[in-house]
């Protein structure tokens, strides 16, 4: 039963800034899209790698570089980095893609959950 329990409280939002927990207002959410068959993981903000079962991240507003990844097949795994400004009191949701004949072109996003907004990154042509 302990495992369970610090298996579920490792799978919450991480903070990348010190201090006291903020309100929601005051920081901006970024998190694994849940759309896609292939979710992107969201390796590090800015210089701050996470964990393997960290999936959301707390960021404070500003400009953040994040470092997505996406499994390209079962031995090899594809990174990048996106640039973007996180605005208080929005959740971002971290898109990735592979395309092309043997998956080697590959595409990294960031997209505003409010509005459905590309913030940064570029998806796949025709996304």
């Amino acid at each position: 039963m302990w495992t369970v329990l610090l298996v579920i409280a490792a799978c919450g939002t991480t903070r990348t800034y010190e201090g006291p927990r903020r309100s929601r207002d005051e920081v901006a959410v970024i998190a694994p899209s849940a759309f896609a068959d292939r979710p992107a993981r969201i390796l590090r903000v800015d210089h701050e790698s996470l964990g393997t079962l960290d999936r959301e991240v707390e960021v404070l507003p500003g400009r953040h570089v994040v470092t997505l990844c996406i499994p390209v097949n079962d031995s090899s795994i594809a990174q990048g980095d996106v640039e973007f400004d996180a605005k208080g009191g929005r959740t971002y949701a971290a898109h990735a893609a592979s395309t092309g004949w043997n998956l080697e072109q590959h595409w990294f996003w960031i997209i505003d959950s409010t509005d459905e907004s590309i913030v940064g990154g570029r998806p796949p042509e025709g996304e």
